[in-house]
């Protein structure tokens, strides 16, 4: 979520497709490591998250660490064949979803 800045609880929770009281205990862990802080939002009941500067240089890391895998692990395969399978995988997660 760090492209789209902070993010509210129900954002996080729309993103990662769970429900809100889920994001807490992760929410807390990543505050006692001080990865986030927690900010009130214009809705005294709304919650925002933020990256602290740690965050921010860890999620760089990985970051830089998933790009370098990923293009590893694409390699010999075209720009087509990506979008088949993107576009497989989205069906298939969207089929997974109606289940419920």
């Amino acid at each position: 979520m760090f492209e789209q800045g902070s993010g509210t609880f129900g954002d996080v929770a729309t993103y990662w497709q769970v429900e809100k009281p889920t994001i807490t205990p992760v929410a807390q862990k990543l505050i006692a490591q001080e990865i986030i802080f927690i900010e009130q939002g214009v809705d005294k009941r709304q919650k925002v998250m933020h990256l602290t500067e740690q965050g921010e240089r860890l999620y760089q890391e990985i970051k830089h660490t998933m790009n370098a895998f990923q293009d590893e692990i694409m390699q010999g395969i075209t720009d087509e064949e990506r979008e088949i399978a993107e576009k497989l995988l989205t069906d298939l997660r969207e089929n997974l979803l109606k289940r419920g």
